[in-house]
């Protein structure tokens, strides 16, 4: 699974963002790193993140908060980056021998990731339920093609990915606002309110 996620990362982020190198290391090593998550932080300080830290949209100027703020932004990265390389079809003139996803199976390795490596549990169960539901379609519109898939399909992964994110932020919005509503603390509610009608209108 998580050799799956390496492969799928590596043909998807852009090399600007410097960690292509912790990604193949990360892979060559793999049998190491099963061992112990010390053998992991090891091989991570060898091969450090470039920017370390999380953007001020995410941590909203809170030391090293955002995490699943960096998470969502690194998926968006990494499935329009999936779109452009069509799954890796366009890398492999410089590289014959790497791996092509077809969309269905980046959803799929997706979905494998959710379920065994993500730290939120209800997270997990919901997406992987929605996933497995084919919530927005994702059965119809992720196809399993690759050489023949026509160009219009490379873009329906981070499309999906982008409504299946909104989701999220809806039902967190909605969470937020009854919490609040349940307090009476009906100014901050009337903001949550206001933010999913602008969002979601």
């Amino acid at each position: 699974a998580l050799l799956n996620w390496l492969d799928l990362l590596s043909i998807s982020l852009p090399p600007e963002l410097g960690l292509h190198e912790l990604i193949d290391m990360l892979k060559i090593n793999m049998d190491l790193i099963a061992q112990s998550p010390y053998e992991l932080k090891v091989l991570i300080d060898k091969h450090p993140i470039p920017d370390g830290q999380y953007s001020k949209s995410c941590n909203k100027g809170i030391g090293q908060t955002g995490f699943f703020c960096g998470f969502w932004k690194l998926l968006h990265v990494a499935s329009v980056g999936f779109a452009e390389q069509q799954g890796g079809l366009m890398l492999r003139e410089l590289h014959p021998n790497i791996r092509v996803f077809s969309p269905k199976e980046a959803g799929s390795v997706l979905r494998e990731y959710m379920g065994m490596f993500f730290n939120c549990d209800k997270c997990s169960k919901r997406f992987i339920a929605n996933y497995d539901e084919c919530k927005f379609q994702s059965c119809n519109r992720l196809t399993d093609e690759t050489v023949d898939a026509p160009a219009e399909s490379w873009a329906e992964f981070p499309l999906w990915l982008w409504e299946v994110h909104n989701d999220v932020s809806r039902s967190k919005a909605e969470r937020e606002a009854d919490f609040h509503e349940k307090y009476n603390r009906k100014a901050v509610a009337k903001k949550w309110e206001r933010l999913m009608g602008a969002v979601y209108p």
